[in-house]
């Protein structure tokens, strides 16, 4: 197997190019001849490939090691095969392989990795040639965005190819509205976000927490105005099957509210266990006693029946239209975090002329502070403009931790928690304390971590957790 050389300069490239060739030959050799079936045996029996037979010999400290190389190998071929398809189209290989003029440059795209792959005895779906077409189209035409980061991301095997598509489109979407200076800084930062293994939707609320940081005056307003004009909720239609099947579709405010009373109301149905030898595998077990789920539904289950439940109060009485169940009061609440200066100076910049631009760096980091954004239990940003409208008729609670607005600390004056205490938890724990559980708040009840019975634990926020 040749060796890349150490440093590649001119010189050098030409045996950077065999080194990589040979490479990727001898491995794909080395693993086809793994996959084989080996020879039939009466202790292992037919089917057996090299590659199980030789992973027996691996020591079990080295599987994980292993693991983690095998995917690391797969990302970075992913790269190199978008940037080898990338090289394909600059010397003309595409075109020449179907000189049709009425064939898009996509379709070419296709046929040649679909043949491309076939020839090589590794067929790949459809879904993966979608992938590397659109992300090699967006290359090739670059519209606003500088995508030579995401491309070295991509390269490197830190962003797959379908993510890399998607986020061509955010980098659009923030040259628009982000000033060139700042560009670079806040192109990096959403890249090394989707390097993580981001979802779609967190890149999306970043994106937009960008924008409202460091864009031009009013572009995240904007933007927003711009997504509430396309709210919609379709009328829904009865399928063969007997179901009424609808979608919807909301901006930031909508869904911080729907979300709030559907987190509350579709949380699984628990009972408080006497003992902790009830807890289930996986349960949360304490000397107390804990949330036993008696809850048999599907989370799509509990979804449609949170909203039937929603539907249903308002049908009944249409004067609780502001109100939930009495027990979730507290977790249907919307909690939103604003910088309370902030929020001052929205009020008061609506009576006073548009602020002059910024002269130098400085002045347009203070201005970008000055504008702010708000965020809901959720991660969702919400607009300076979505908060005050909020405030006209929220029951206003500051959360300013420690002070006295609330009384945080009951010692053993209570068993449970106050609804004071429970929102500071909120904000504070941000969701269950268990490792590596990831239910959020509206799904939690406020914990002892001394037992209350056996070890006198106080009721005091220093003392409580979310679980």
């Amino acid at each position: 197997m040749a060796i890349l050389p150490s440093s590649t300069p001119r010189a050098d490239q030409h045996a950077a190019m065999t080194a990589l060739c040979d490479t990727v030959a001898a491995s794909v050799e080395l693993l086809r001849r793994l996959a084989e079936p080996q020879s039939v045996s009466v202790r292992h029996g037919a089917g057996r490939t090299r590659l199980r037979h030789t992973l027996t010999l691996v020591p079990t400290d080295g599987l994980t090691d292993l693991f983690g190389q095998a995917m690391a190998l797969r990302s970075l071929a992913e790269g190199l095969s978008a940037a080898v398809l990338d090289e394909a189209i600059s010397r003309g290989v595409i075109a020449e392989s179907d000189p049709s003029t009425r064939r898009p440059l996509g379709s070419k795209i296709s046929a040649w990795v679909d043949d491309q792959t076939r020839r090589a005895g590794t067929p790949v779906t459809a879904a993966i040639t979608a992938a590397l077409r659109n992300w090699t189209l967006r290359t090739q035409h670059p519209r606003a965005a500088d995508l030579g980061p995401l491309e070295d991301a991509v390269s490197g095997g830190r962003v797959s190819v379908s993510v890399a598509g998607r986020l061509a489109h955010d980098l659009d979407l923030l040259a628009a509205a982000i000033p060139t200076d700042w560009w670079d800084a806040a192109a990096g930062v959403i890249i090394e976000h989707a390097a993580t293994g981001a979802s779609s939707a967190q890149l999306a609320s970043l994106r937009e927490i960008l924008i409202a940081s460091y864009g031009d005056e009013g572009a995240f307003e904007q933007q927003q105005e711009e997504v509430h004009r396309q709210r919609n909720m379709s009328a829904p239609t009865k399928q063969a099957s007997g179901l009424w099947t609808g979608t919807y579709a909301l901006d930031n405010e909508g869904y911080a509210v729907f979300a709030a009373a559907m987190d509350a109301l579709a949380a699984p149905r628990t009972d408080r266990a006497s003992h902790a030898s009830r807890t289930p595998a996986g349960g949360h077990a304490s000397q107390e006693g804990t949330a036993v789920p008696l809850d048999n539904r599907t989370a799509g289950q509990r979804r449609a029946d949170a909203l039937i439940e929603l539907c249903r109060v308002v049908a009944n009485d249409p004067t609780l239209l502001g109100h939930v169940r009495p027990v979730s009061a507290v977790k249907a609440q919307i909690t939103v975090t604003f910088d309370y200066e902030s929020l001052l100076r929205q009020f008061h910049s609506r009576r006073q002329a548009p602020a002059p631009a910024p002269s130098d760096d400085v002045n347009r980091v203070e201005s970008a502070r000055g504008r702010g954004y708000g965020l809901d239990g959720h991660g969702t940003p919400l607009t300076p403009s979505t908060i005050r409208r909020m405030a006209c008729d929220a029951h206003l609670i500051p959360a300013v931790l420690g002070g006295e607005s609330a009384i945080l600390n009951l010692g053993r004056a209570a068993r449970f928690a106050s609804p004071d205490q429970i929102r500071f938890l909120r904000l504070r724990d941000k969701g269950c304390t268990y490792p590596g559980c990831d239910r959020p708040p509206s799904w939690c009840e406020a914990h002892h971590l001394r037992a209350w019975t056996a070890e006198l634990g106080e009721t005091n926020v220093d003392e409580l957790s979310l679980l």
